[in-house]
């Protein structure tokens, strides 16, 4: 059975807040279980929630929601292109993928499933995150 995972960015203290880490951070009971803190006191306009993929990147992190990712797509006529996709969940399409990072409606060749990319480009990496790494959405800028 696969592992569902968290991981909350505190807004107030500008930092990531592992799952593991959260009962001791906010002096919540340990007696709670995952609904009552995603319903109560952890998602709200202080912070940030954010699930796992399920997925490592090529330096074995975990990618989470929010992650932005560097990865290349190859074609068959050798014309491989570098992207930075943020990474979302659609639920219209029950699937995660990266989205554009120049804001565009997520459609075409700015939209790429993660499952896609995965069979794309077995080393995409994780190079940082929309709330600690503002500046990698900027259109245009790479990873190197």
């Amino acid at each position: 059975m696969r592992e569902i995972k968290f991981r909350i960015y505190d807004k107030q203290d500008e930092q990531m807040i592992e799952w593991s880490d959260l009962y001791r951070y906010y002096g919540i009971p340990e007696d709670w279980d995952m609904e009552d803190l995603l319903n109560g006191q952890a998602d709200d306009e202080y912070s940030e929630v954010m699930q796992s993929t399920g997925l490592k990147d090529k330096n074995g992190r975990e990618i989470y929601e929010g992650d932005i990712l560097y990865y290349t797509v190859f074609d068959r006529f050798d014309h491989d292109q570098q992207y930075k996709g943020i990474v979302k969940w659609s639920d219209d399409d029950a699937q995660w993928f990266l989205a554009s990072i120049d804001g565009s409606d997520f459609q075409g060749p700015d939209f790429h499933p993660l499952g896609w990319v995965w069979r794309q480009d077995d080393e995409p990496e994780i190079i940082g995150n929309i709330y600690e790494n503002p500046n990698l959405l900027k259109e245009g800028e790479t990873n190197g």
